[in-house]
Formats: C-alpha cells, sequence, structure tokens
C-alpha cells in the first residue's frame, strides 16, 4: 500500500469528501498511556501514604506536597503523551479552552490544569479540590491539618483512578458518512479515523488521522501537533464518547467547523453509526 503524508487535516478532509449532512460517527478500541517519568504518580502517592504515617507536623508536611507532587506528575505526563508543551501552551490550546470550559474555569491555573479540565479528564469538583491543594502548598506556611492532609491523599487517589477508567474507555474515532459506510460491516474504516499511533508510525506523532481510499491502495495520513485546535477535539471527543453522546457530536461538528469555517451549524448532521 501506497503511504502518503499531507500537510494539513484539511487537505486529509478535502480528499475524503465527506457529506456534512448525512455524517455517521463510530467509535472503538482504546489507547494505553506511556510513563515519561522516572516516578510515576502512584510512587508519589505511596510517599504520601508513608509521610502520614508519620504522624507529626514534618509527615503532613511531605504528605501535603507529595499528593501535589503526584498530582502534578500525572498531569505533565498525560499531556507529554500528547506531544503538549505545557511550558508554552500554544494559543489552539488556550482557544479550545476558551470554547469548552464554563466562564468560572477560563481562569483556572496553572494553564496545564485548565487544558487538562478542557479536555474532560477531570470531574469539576476534583479540579476545584486540586486548587484548593496547590494553594495550601504554594501559599500558606501554617501546619496543615491531618483531616486536610489526608483529603489531599484521597483527591491524588481519585484522580489516578479517574484517569485510569478514561484510559480504558478512550476510543478512535471514525468519522464518516452514511453513503461511504452503508453496506459496509461493522469495523470498516470509510472516512476519517483519528487513533494513536505505534511503532515506526510514533517517530512523527502520537496521534494522528488517516484515511484510505475506495481501492485501498492509498494510505492517507496527517500526524496531529499541538498547534492544530481539531487535535484537543479530538482528544476531548476520544475521553468522552462512551460516557456523553452528546457532547461527542458537539466535538465532531466543532471539527467540521474548523476544517470548513463557511459551514454553519445547521448545515451538519450527524448520527452515531449502531
Amino acid at each position: 500500500m501506497q503511504v502518503e503524508i499531507l500537510n494539513s487535516a484539511k487537505e486529509l478532509f478535502d480528499r475524503v469528501n465527506l457529506d456534512y449532512q448525512n455524517l455517521s460517527v463510530d467509535y472503538a478500541d482504546n489507547i494505553n498511556f506511556e510513563n515519561n517519568f522516572d516516578l510515576t504518580p502512584e510512587d508519589y502517592l505511596n510517599f504520601t501514604k508513608q509521610d502520614l504515617k508519620q504522624r507529626d507536623d514534618r509527615g503532613l508536611i511531605n504528605a501535603l506536597s507529595n499528593a501535589k507532587r503526584s498530582i502534578d506528575c500525572l498531569i505533565e505526563n498525560i499531556l507529554k503523551n500528547f506531544d503538549i508543551n505545557i511550558k508554552r501552551l500554544p494559543k489552539a490550546a488556550l482557544d479550545f479552552c476558551d470554547e469548552v470550559l464554563k466562564d468560572e474555569s477560563k481562569q483556572i491555573h496553572p494553564l496545564s490544569l485548565r487544558l487538562f479540565c478542557a479536555l474532560g479528564l477531570s470531574p469539576r469538583i476534583l479540579v476545584s479540590e486540586v486548587r484548593n491543594l496547590r494553594n495550601k502548598v504554594e501559599h500558606e506556611f501554617n501546619n496543615p491539618k491531618s483531616e486536610d492532609v489526608l483529603r489531599a491523599y484521597e483527591v491524588a487517589e481519585l484522580l489516578i483512578n479517574n484517569l485510569k477508567a478514561k484510559e480504558i474507555y478512550s476510543c478512535a474515532i471514525d468519522i464518516s458518512d452514511i453513503h461511504k459506510h452503508d453496506g459496509l460491516p461493522a469495523g470498516r474504516i470509510s472516512g476519517v479515523r483519528f487513533s494513536d499511533t505505534y511503532g515506526e508510525l510514533r517517530k512523527n506523532g502520537s496521534f494522528y488521522i488517516y484515511f484510505r481510499d475506495n481501492n485501498d491502495k492509498i494510505f492517507y495520513h496527517y500526524y496531529l501537533r499541538q498547534e492544530d485546535k481539531i487535535f484537543y477535539y479530538f482528544l476531548k471527543a476520544m475521553f468522552i464518547a462512551e460516557f456523553d453522546t452528546e457532547e461527542l457530536l458537539i466535538c465532531i461538528k466543532q471539527i467540521i467547523l474548523e476544517i470548513n469555517p463557511n459551514l454553519t451549524l445547521a448545515e451538519i448532521n450527524i448520527s452515531l453509526r449502531e
């Protein structure tokens, strides 16, 4: 099969030539996160647990700090899996946050936590708890109370377990239309598919969108970059597909609007494939 790497997501969508009034969407499979650091969020969580056993001020302070490190490590590692530089988030990432977050969440700091929240990787109540934890560690010099430290440990544990569930239920996304997919067997890719890369493909990026022509002779693909706003919508769709159909369809519509800004929402109709 001939492989052709395209220069933009729009170029790939143009080649597929979807009927945007009759789109069909499917999702399947899952991704696996890689650890990019010597220590894992679970390591820091275990340090927190050991610190709590000391039952003195030093132990409580260390436990609180390690609970924060567990969360920071988790957030940075996940975003690193997406090839996102948290030290300098691109404008596309910040615009995405502004578009999907409610007003009370648009000023979340640091920006990495804001993006983490916008991607749907944490329940809002946990984001609030994380922010409170960061404030206690960074801005307060009083001895922490044991119940506050235990709460911090539980927040870190809940966030880690939530991400494990997100990983298990994450989905590759297939965007086609009823004309292209009609009569094809389940699982057959007939349009644009978003997925993580593997093997030799990974050297060019962690995620891509691809399309095979009708005769399966040419494999077109485009490696998504952190400067592509649709990348963030695809990531969000990947994590919420199994849980929130309405939000999934909103993400797909936003992707189509980014690719074809002259379209209106009324011109985009999507159905989930059965």
